[in-house]
C-alpha cells in the first residue's frame, strides 16, 4: 500500500496488474527478494508479490476504477485508516481470513479448483508428502507439481503467513522462482487444525456470497489471540446516480440503451430482448467483476442461486464507464452479449424507464434461419 502511495496506479493488461516496470522495485523492498534469471519477469514471476497482490485485492484495501480505456488500482481511504488502526495481530487475521473468503484464483487470471492463490488445496499437497521437511530441488516429482498444486503463489502466501520455511535455490538462466526445501512448522500444524475443519470450510462457503468477511475465523482463534479484538471496516461501494448509458454488442450488431441507476438489472435484461427482437421465453444471468476481482453473477428470477435481477438495481453494482458485463441468455444456445458501461449522465426526469437510444445493423434470427452464420453463438 505504501509503494501504490496516494496517486492512483494505472494498472496493466486484462486483470490489472501492477506495471512490470515497477515489479523489480517492489521485489527489493520484500523482507526475503526473489532472485530470478528472466529477461521479462512478470507479475507472476514474483510469487511473493503475486500472492501480495492477491491480498490487497481480496480484503478489499484497493480497488480497480475504470476510466475509459485505462484501470487504476486505487487505495479505499476508509480502509486504509482502518487498517493502520489495527495492531499486527488483528492485520494478520484480517489477511488471512480475505484470503480464505475471497482469495479466488479469478483475480489472478486463473480458473479452476487447483488455481494460483487457492489456499483449500494446499493440504493435499501435504497428504501427498507428509514428511516435515521434503526436498524440492532435484526432485523431479516435486518440481512438476509445484506450478500448479499448491501453486508457487500459494506456497509464498504460506511462507509469509508463517505456516511453513521454504528454502531458496539460485535462480537458473530462463527459469523462474527456484524453490531448494520446504518444512512445516508447529505453528502451521496447528492453524491447518483450525482452517481446514468441516465446521470452518462450511462457513466460509458461505461467507464468499458475502461481500465483506463474516469474521469466520474470530470464535476459533480469539481465545489464543485476545488482542484480536477489531476487524477491518470497508468503505461502502460507490453508486452513480443518474442515467447509465450501456452498448450492448452482438457480434456486429450493437445496441445502444439508456436505464436509471434505480433501474432493475430485470429492466434492462427487458430492453435487451426487445432491441434484438428476442422472447422472454428463457432464464439469463448477468456477469461484472465486483469490487474485489471476482465475478459476481445476477440472475433470472427464476434461478435458484442469488442475486436476482428483480432485486438488483444499475446503481448497485458499482459500475464505471468503461467497465463491462456479460448478459448470457438462453443456456442452451448461449446467446451473450457485451454489455458496456459508456456513461453516466446527470439524472434525467424523462428517463424513468430503460430506453432504446440506438440500434445499428440487422439482429440475428433467435432460433436461426438457413442463411444465419453459425457465428452468433459461442
Amino acid at each position: 500500500m505504501d509503494f501504490i502511495g496516494s496517486e492512483d496506479m494505472e494498472t496493466s493488461g486484462k486483470y490489472h496488474f501492477l506495471p512490470m516496470r515497477l515489479l523489480p522495485k517492489l521485489n527489493a523492498r520484500l523482507s526475503k527478494p526473489v532472485a530470478l534469471d528472466l529477461k521479462r519477469p512478470q507479475q507472476k514471476s514474483y510469487p511473493p508479490i503475486h500472492g501480495l497482490y492477491l491480498l490487497l485485492r481480496a480484503s478489499g484495501l484497493a480497488y480497480v476504477q475504470q476510466r475509459g480505456k485505462k484501470s487504476y488500482l486505487q487505495l479505499d481511504e476508509q480502509g486504509l485508516a482502518s487498517w493502520h488502526s489495527l495492531n499486527p495481530t488483528e492485520r494478520y487475521f484480517t489477511l488471512l481470513e480475505s484470503w480464505l473468503v475471497r482469495g479466488d484464483p479469478q483475480i489472478l487470471g486463473e480458473r479452476g479448483y487447483f488455481a494460483s492463490g487457492g489456499i483449500r488445496n494446499w493440504p493435499i499437497f501435504f497428504q501427498r508428502f507428509p514428511d516435515r521437511s521434503l526436498q524440492v530441488a532435484g526432485n523431479q516429482k516435486v518440481e512438476s507439481l509445484l506450478p500448479y498444486e499448491p501453486t508457487l503463489c500459494t506456497l509464498a502466501l504460506l511462507e509469509l503467513f508463517g505456516i511453513v520455511t521454504l528454502g531458496h535455490a539460485k535462480p537458473e538462466p530462463g527459469k523462474g522462482w527456484q524453490v531448494a526445501r520446504i518444512e512445516h512448522t508447529g505453528f502451521g500444524d496447528a492453524m491447518t487444525q483450525v482452517l481446514f475443519g468441516k465446521e470452518l470450510i462450511s462457513q466460509v462457503l458461505f461467507a464468499r456470497q458475502e461481500d465483506q468477511p463474516a469474521a469466520i475465523l474470530h470464535t476459533k482463534f480469539a481465545p489464543f489471540f485476545p488482542e484480536w479484538r477489531h476487524h477491518l471496516v470497508l468503505s461502502e461501494p460507490e453508486s452513480l446516480e443518474g442515467v447509465y448509458v450501456f452498448k450492448v454488442s452482438l457480434g456486429s450488431v450493437w445496441a445502444r440503451i439508456a436505464i436509471p441507476s434505480d433501474g432493475l438489472l430485470e429492466d434492462l435484461s427487458a430492453s435487451i430482448l426487445n432491441a434484438y427482437e428476442f422472447d422472454f421465453d428463457h432464464l439469463y444471468c448477468f456477469t461484472y467483476v465486483n469490487r474485489f476481482g471476482i465475478a459476481g453473477h445476477v440472475n433470472h428470477p427464476d434461478m435458484d442461486e442469488p442475486q436476482w435481477a428483480d432485486e438488483v438495481t444499475i446503481g448497485e453494482l458499482g459500475l464505471t464507464p468503461g467497465m463491462v458485463m456479460t448478459y448470457r441468455y438462453d443456456f442452451g444456445d448461449n446467446w451473450q452479449f457485451q454489455v458496456l458501461l459508456e456513461r453516466v449522465e446527470p439524472p434525467n426526469s424523462t428517463v424513468k424507464q430503460a430506453k432504446l437510444l440506438d440500434l445499428h445493423g440487422k439482429p440475428p434470427s433467435q432460433y436461426g434461419d438457413d442463411d444465419d452464420d453459425d457465428g452468433w453463438w459461442d
